[in-house]
């Protein structure tokens, strides 16, 4: 996993396995994207597991980057990465208002 930075917006593709061993350099490169200022779209299709903290940072890098006004958007999501999501009541969460 690692941040491309493009010159309108910056990309992530997320790894097969998101769990809190994960986490601390999930972290880092969210962070270094909203440091860059640009939009975000992360590439989801190849996630197979994500568990409840990973979770977490997605969305809280999402209102993070809504904040800023920026875009945060999750592309092509792996039927995995929405189950775990719809178990735990989180189906919308990535739904822009």
């Amino acid at each position: 996993m690692k941040l491309e930075k493009l010159k309108q917006k910056n990309k992530i593709t997320l790894d097969k396995q998101l769990s809190a061993m994960h986490s601390n350099d999930l972290k880092v490169i969210l962070l270094e994207a909203l440091n860059d200022e640009k939009s975000l779209y992360l590439n989801a299709s190849k996630v197979e597991n994500i568990d409840t903290l990973c979770c977490q940072l997605l969305i809280s890098a999402q209102s993070s980057f809504l904040k800023s006004e920026l875009t945060f958007e999750i592309n092509s999501p792996s039927e995995k990465f929405n189950a775990t999501f719809n178990i735990l009541g989180l189906q919308n969460v990535f739904v822009e208002a």
